[in-house]
Parts: structure tokens; sequence; C-alpha cells
């Protein structure tokens, strides 16, 4: 089977051209749809961002040369729960049976099945309770809904554990009773660094490619900076290329809107999406797609195939 096979599910063959091409993509789109050929946000335009430019190329270790392809893939869902997200996250659960299909049905150039792992934070940092999603801690709560048995004894999901879209929306489906002070980039930070200790523990494996996915609709207030956060994640991954991300937020400056919904800015994570540019390679694994959309099918699809396509391009780890 063609291991691109899965990508008709998600993707049109004008998407596939563009991922797959070695034109360095553009992370950043308008709230329009995300026409690069009508507004883009990298080229000085309305939306452009006036904040410094930042350069991480003397803390990236050289990769080997060539290219590799994960089998493995761990990603997590950064969840905003704060009062306003009750319909974003209803948007999102939607999208899970799609999205499990689409990981089930990826094959490697071996032939075999991507082996995944899927876990849900909140944005909340001052909530104590780990099992809840509170500082970084991966949902497992309400246990007899949200956990499959053969999870018992870890704080995500895989695919073995049957019905994976059921359970995956049950933890991601956090309620609107979170602090109204969103974190999500502490939130992700502590998940690999912090919980690895206690809750997410064993999580992160040196071999799979990690992937991160925000959504929220508010500015991040978070303590680690971006600039930070991304020299965290090329220390944790050793090389850029072998991790990836994908944030769904409001746009770099000014609010945006939709039915029943509306976003105020995020500078500070079109920083996160921006800085994460790989210098070596001229290519980005991180995304942004707004949150003001009457349907999250086209932002999910597009995480996905960010994603998938980091995955079949990981390189080495440095020898």
């Amino acid at each position: 089977m063609n291991r691109l096979a899965f990508l008709p599910l998600v993707i049109g063959a004008a998407t596939l051209a563009y991922a797959c091409s070695s034109a360095t993509p553009r992370t950043e789109f308008e709230s329009d749809g995300g026409d690069p050929s009508t507004n883009p946000t990298t080229d000085g335009g309305p939306n452009a961002d006036t904040g410094p430019i930042f350069d991480f190329d003397g803390n990236l270790p050289d990769a080997a040369p060539g290219v590799d392809e994960c089998r493995k893939m761990d990603i997590v869902f950064v969840v905003d729960d704060s009062g306003s997200m009750g319909g974003a996250q209803v948007k999102l659960k939607a999208n899970f049976p799609r999205m499990i299909t689409t990981l089930n049905a990826f094959k490697t150039k071996a032939g075999t099945d991507l082996d995944y792992r899927l876990a849900v934070t909140s944005t909340d940092t001052t909530r104590t309770s780990l099992p809840s999603g509170g500082r970084g801690g991966f949902v497992t709560q309400p246990a007899t809904s949200c956990q499959p048995g053969g999870a018992a004894g870890r704080s995500w999901l895989e695919r073995a554990d049957g019905d994976v879209p059921n359970f995956f929306g049950c933890r991601a489906s956090l309620g609107t009773g979170g602090s109204a002070t969103e974190r999500p980039i502490d939130s992700l930070v502590m998940s690999f660094t912090d919980r690895l200790a206690d809750q997410n523990k064993a999580f992160v494996r040196d071999d799979a490619l990690l992937a991160f996915f925000i959504l929220t609709d508010e500015e991040d207030s978070s303590t680690n900076t971006p600039e930070q956060t991304i020299q965290k994640l090329d220390q944790l991954k050793k090389v850029r290329g072998r991790w990836a991300g994908a944030v769904i937020s409001g746009q770099k400056s000014g609010s945006c809107s939709t039915t029943g919904h509306s976003a105020g800015q995020a500078p500070k994570l079109h920083r996160l999406v921006d800085g994460a540019l790989d210098p070596a390679t001229g290519k980005n694994n991180v995304i942004w797609r707004t949150i003001c959309q009457e349907n999250y099918d086209t932002a999910v699809t597009d995480a996905l195939s960010t994603f998938t396509v980091a995955c079949q391009n990981l390189p080495p780890l440095p020898k």
C-alpha cells in the first residue's frame, strides 16, 4: 500500500503538492480561510509582527546527513478550558474520528502501522489536579468513561485501546471551568518537563516525532517565552526537525469572530510559530490556523498533514 494513501482522506491534491514541495512553507495565514496569496502575515502585511526576530541556529546540533522516517508519533493536545471555549471544544471533538482514521491508515516505508500516542492537557496551570489536566498533567478523568481497559496505568491513548475517538473526545471535552488566565505554552512545557516525573511519565519517546496541538481563543499569559519553549523542545528532541506543532488561535494583531465566538489577538503564539523555522533546512514544522472558523475541519487536516510530512522526513539524531 502506498504510504501516502491516507492523504486523500484529509487533503486535496493541491494541499498535498504544497506540503510535499521543496519550497519553504508559509506558517501563518489570515482568517480569510488561509490563502497565502492574498493575506500573508510573513511579508510585512497589515498583521506583520513588529517584534524582534530571534535566531537559534547557534543552539542546534548538526544532524547526520539524510533523512529517516518516524515509526512513532507522540501528540499532545493543549486545550483551552476557560469560560468561552465550549463551542470550540465541540468543533475540535467533531474531528477526532477523522483524525484517528488518518493516523490508523498511515503506513511507514516498511509497510507497518504508525505507533502513536495521544494525550490531552488544559491551559490551566493553577489547578493542582494532574489527572484533570492541571499543570500540564494528561487528562484521565473521569476514569469510568475516558479510560479504556488497555490504558490502565498510563495517562495517554494508543491505537490498541479500542474506540480511541470516543475515549479521546471524552478527555478533550474539558469543560469551561478552567482559569481565565490561559497559559498553553506553560502547560505544554510542563507536560514534557515537570510532569515526566509523575503523571506523564514515559510518554515522550526518543525515537518518536513529538507533536503538539494548541487550541485557545486568548493571548498566552505564560511565564515561558516562545523562544525559551523552542529551545526546550530542541533540547528534548535534539534536532529541530524531530518535533512539530499546530496552533489554532486568534490573529497576530486584531480580534476575529465567527458565529457565536470571538477571539483576541495572540502575538505570543505567533512568535512560537514563526520562531520554529528550522535554520538548517529553511522549513517550518509548526503551522497556525485561525480559531475563527465555522468548523475546524481544514485546521485539523492541515495539522495532521504537517505532522505526517514531518514524520516522513524525520532527521536522524546527531552522531
